[in-house]
């Protein structure tokens, strides 16, 4: 009998506090604007063209006449060819033996003399491109190898324009972009 006394007791106390609890509330409007998607990526730019400046002859690098980072401009190279000179030679007045000893001498001469005047030229360090010069990578006094298998890397050259830019994204933001 206690039990039903107190319940019942409890129930317009309940319904006092549950009508003072509630509170107003203002409604608005939604705001109508434009909502532009963006998202960032970490990427990286990257030269169309390189090139690795190699020595082409062995010996002591005398000079470095470039600045890191500076402007380079290609070098356009012409090759110069040696025509061998036909010699007639009067009959009966040397031998045809000594004659192509003597001839034979000459164009191993003139030999010797075209790689010396090559050796000479790749003493000059020249590139194929336009671009942006890195650091040198061989100081003044050094002992560069020009051998064709194992030459040194003196520098390098990379194109400045034009230039490309690559980055990474993910499948679901390609599949939303191309929606």
């Amino acid at each position: 009998m206690l039990l039903t006394l107190i319940s019942s007791c409890s129930k317009p106390t309940e319904e006092k506090v549950a009508k003072s609890q509630t509170l107003s509330v203002e409604v608005a409007a939604p705001i109508k604007s434009v909502i532009t998607q963006w998202d960032e990526y970490t990427g990286r730019f990257t030269a169309t063209q390189q090139v690795d400046i190699r020595a082409r002859v062995s010996g002591y690098l005398d000079k470095v006449n470039f600045k890191d980072g500076q402007l380079v401009e290609q070098v356009y190279a012409y090759e110069k060819r040696v025509e061998p000179r036909q010699r007639t030679t009067q009959k009966n007045s040397v031998p045809q033996k000594e004659v192509d000893r003597r001839q034979n001498e000459h164009d191993v001469a003139l030999a010797n003399l075209a790689i010396a005047k090559l050796d000479l030229e790749f003493t000059e360090v020249k590139t194929s491109i336009d671009g942006v010069v890195s650091r040198d990578l061989i100081n003044d006094g050094n002992l560069i190898n020009g051998s064709a298998n194992n030459a040194t890397l003196l520098t390098n050259v990379i194109s400045i324009d034009p230039i490309h830019f690559y980055f990474t994204a993910g499948e679901r933001d390609l599949l939303r972009y191309i929606r």
